[in-house]
């Protein structure tokens, strides 16, 4: 009896169900993952001009009546 306890204690995947839940989750999140990696490279392109900002010619003060 105490062999069978540990031998489900050490198997990972002792359940049909747990490896179905578990493939789903993995498919789920590799979704989300590319997703985020989509939006990240959206940001990426968008700010990409606004680093160089302040090299660009600029009046060293601005006038007060702008």
């Amino acid at each position: 009896m105490f062999h069978l306890k540990l031998f489900m204690l050490l198997t990972v995947n002792h359940c049909a169900n747990h490896i179905r839940r578990k493939q789903v989750r993995r498919k789920l999140d590799t979704a989300v993952l590319r997703i985020n990696q989509r939006g990240e490279r959206f940001n990426r392109q968008r700010f990409r001009q606004s680093r160089h900002s302040f090299q660009k010619d600029m009046p060293v003060r601005k006038q007060a009546d702008q």
